[in-house]
């Protein structure tokens, strides 16, 4: 088996921040024989799975004169995968037995060829075995096989931050009112699309006007050319309640002030 190169080492005390690079089978069955998905030499107990840590929430089940049953029946309110909170000791690290190889057979792949392909293969990415800190008992552990892009040193809130701050430098002062196209910048993240709501809430609906929000989606300053903030787009929506419900950190700005803000648009 050749060297298995990491980004992180036994044990070390990681996040999941991507559960997309999460294997959930431990072991397949063959011939009547439990065959381990990954030949990991420490023993995996048993019920150690994702699928045993979650928790529920239940209520009483009522009768229809609102008293709780005899027999104590719940309803189940809520459920909430408590895994994804914990952190994890790296305990082995391997990679899969057909890394670099294909998924498909040659027949398979032949017949794909011209309809799209299926080339696909196994990764070669270092692969962890990780077990949940919250507790010292191994047999109430959460044990987690995943590739090496699912793992951070930081928190997945502290990741995500990271993730966020990095596509905002990214993409600043790449941007011209110029490149603005049917009401979109192509490729520029929604993310990062602000709103200012008009003030006046009166909109014309057929032959009368009616409650509703008139907004003026922009990018801010730091992602364009100039520093200047230009309008994307301009939006209707007809609710009948116009800003009345509007969140208390809304932007609101009569029509006469944005030629001043956004003087890269053209108002009629």
């Amino acid at each position: 088996m050749t060297e298995v190169k990491t980004k992180y080492s036994i044990g070390d005390i990681v996040y999941i921040t991507d559960w997309g690079y999460h294997y959930d089978k431990f072991f397949n069955w063959v011939d009547n024989k439990k065959i381990p998905y990954f030949n990991w030499k420490i023993e995996i107990p048993d019920y150690c799975g994702i699928e045993h840590h979650w928790k529920f929430e239940y209520t009483p089940k009522l009768t229809v004169k609102g008293e709780p049953f005899k027999d104590g029946s719940k309803t189940l309110v809520s459920k909430t995968p408590i895994y994804k909170n914990y952190k994890y000791e790296i305990l082995e690290i391997t990679h899969h037995p057909k890394a670099g190889e294909y998924t498909q057979t040659p027949e398979i792949r032949e017949y794909w060829k011209d309809k799209g392909g299926m080339d696909d293969k196994y990764t070669t990415n270092p692969i962890y075995l990780l077990a949940s800190t919250h507790t010292k008992d191994d047999w109430n552990r959460c044990y987690i096989q995943i590739e090496e892009g699912g793992l951070s040193l930081l928190t997945p809130e502290q990741h995500a931050d990271k993730e966020f701050n990095a596509l905002k430098e990214a993409h600043k002062g790449k941007y011209s009112v110029n490149d603005r196209k049917n009401g979109e910048v192509k490729g520029f993240p929604k993310e990062f699309i602000k709103s200012i709501y008009d003030t006046n809430d009166d909109v014309l609906f057929g032959s009368s006007y009616v409650k509703g929000k008139v907004h003026y989606d922009y990018m801010e300053g730091y992602f364009t050319k100039d520093g200047v903030p230009f309008i994307i787009s301009v939006g209707i929506k007809y609710d009948g309640k116009g800003n009345s419900d509007l969140p208390e950190d809304a932007i609101k700005m009569p029509f006469n002030q944005l030629p001043s803000m956004f003087p890269n648009n053209t108002f009629n």
